[in-house]
């Protein structure tokens, strides 16, 4: 959680919108928690991979997944 306020630490944290809805309709169909469909939405939107080892998120291959 510190890395979050740290300015010395390079991470954004990017807010759930619009762009990322239709992404987050598709997804809910696959994964069954919203939680894991908001994160694989905002990385589609976003066009980046995701950092996890989350076994849901990895076996959907909804996302590409760097683990």
């Amino acid at each position: 959680m510190a890395a979050l306020v740290d300015p010395a630490v390079a991470v954004d944290v990017e807010p759930f919108g619009p762009a990322m809805w239709p992404h987050f309709e598709t997804v809910s169909t696959v994964l069954a928690d919203p939680f894991d469909s908001a994160i694989v939405a905002t990385a589609l939107a976003l066009g980046v991979e995701v950092v996890t080892c989350d076994r849901a998120i990895t076996d959907s291959g909804t996302v590409g997944v760097i683990w």
